[in-house]
C-alpha cells in the first residue's frame, strides 16, 4: 500500500484538504464536496480509497463552511432576519443552498485551473463527486463545465426546478403556512425563475458519454430517488450506444448517507474511468 500525504492548506483562497499517494505525478484530479454543514475532512473516508488506488483527491470547505462558518449555517431552521417563507418549511435554507452550490462550483472550477499546472496531477482527467450538497454540486458542474470528465454524485438532487415547485406546493398544503406563503409567492416565483437557469436536469443529456454513477439511498427521504430515477430515464437515450457509462444504484435501506460500500463504488468508478 503507497505511503498517503494528507496536507490542508489554502488554494485559490478556498480552505481545502488534498489526500494524494507519496511521489504522485500526473494523478487523476478529483474533487470531494461535503454536505451542508459539513466540512472538508469529511472527505477522508473517500480520499483515503481514492488516494490508495492512484488519485489526487481535494474536498474544500464549501462557501459559510468550515474555516469560514458562518452563522447562517449554524442557525438553520431558526427564524433569522429577511426570512421569507416561515423556518419551519425549510424553503429559505433549501434556497441558500442552491446559491451555495452554485457558488462552489466557481470555487471548484478555480481549483482546477489552479491545479493544472501542479505535476502531481492531471487536470484533464478530472472527476467530481459529493454527498446530498455536495451531490448537488456534482450534477451541476457535471452539466454546466465542460471540464468534467466523470461524475457521482450520492444523495443528491438533479431535478432542482422540479423539487422547488414540490416543495413549494407541499408546504402551502399545510393551513399554518399557508398565508405566509401566500404572501411570499412574489419572491418565491422570483426564485424559481432563478432555479430554472440554474437547474442541471435539462443539461445533463450534453454530459453523455462521460461516465455518470449516481448513487441513492432507497429510503432517503431528504433526496428522494424519484428524481434520480427520473433522469436516469431521461438520460438513457443519449446513453445507448455506450450504456455502461451511466449507471444508477439504488442502496437497499439506506436512508440519507453515504455507506463505506458506496465509498467504494464511488471510488471504483473513477478508477474505471479516469
Amino acid at each position: 500500500m503507497p505511503k498517503l500525504i494528507l496536507e490542508t492548506t489554502q488554494m485559490a483562497g478556498v480552505p481545502v484538504l488534498t489526500i494524494c499517494p507519496e511521489g504522485a505525478r500526473r494523478c487523476p484530479l478529483v474533487f470531494f464536496a461535503h454536505g451542508m454543514t459539513g466540512r472538508k475532512e469529511d472527505g477522508i473516508p473517500l480520499g483515503y480509497r481514492l488516494a490508495t488506488a492512484g488519485c489526487f483527491c481535494v474536498a474544500p470547505d464549501a462557501p459559510l463552511h468550515g474555516e469560514r462558518l458562518d452563522d447562517r449555517i449554524r442557525y438553520l431552521g431558526r427564524p433569522r432576519p429577511g426570512q421569507t417563507c416561515p423556518p419551519e418549511t425549510g424553503l429559505d435554507d433549501w434556497y441558500l443552498m442552491l446559491e451555495l452550490v452554485v457558488q462552489a462550483a466557481r470555487e471548484t472550477g478555480a481549483l482546477a485551473e489552479h491545479l493544472a499546472g501542479d505535476p502531481r496531477v492531471d487536470a484533464a482527467r478530472l472527476g467530481v463527486t459529493g454527498v446530498s450538497m455536495g451531490g448537488y454540486l456534482a450534477f451541476y458542474m457535471a452539466a454546466h463545465d465542460p471540464r468534467v470528465r466523470a461524475a457521482a454524485p450520492v444523495v443528491g438532487m438533479p431535478a432542482w426546478q422540479q423539487r422547488w415547485a414540490d416543495v413549494t406546493l407541499e408546504a402551502a398544503s399545510y393551513p399554518q403556512w399557508r398565508e405566509a406563503l401566500r404572501a411570499a409567492e412574489p419572491e418565491t416565483e422570483k426564485r424559481a425563475a432563478w432555479i430554472g437557469q440554474v437547474d442541471p436536469f435539462g443539461r445533463l443529456p450534453g454530459f453523455a458519454p462521460r461516465p455518470l454513477l449516481m448513487l441513492c439511498g432507497d429510503v432517503d427521504s431528504a433526496q428522494p430517488k424519484s428524481y434520480c430515477v427520473g433522469l436516469y430515464r431521461a438520460l438513457l437515450p443519449a446513453y445507448a450506444a455506450q450504456p455502461e457509462h451511466l449507471a444508477l444504484n439504488i442502496v437497499d435501506g439506506v436512508g440519507h448517507d453515504f455507506t463505506p460500500g458506496m465509498m467504494d463504488q464511488a471510488c471504483d468508478w473513477f478508477v474505471r474511468y479516469l
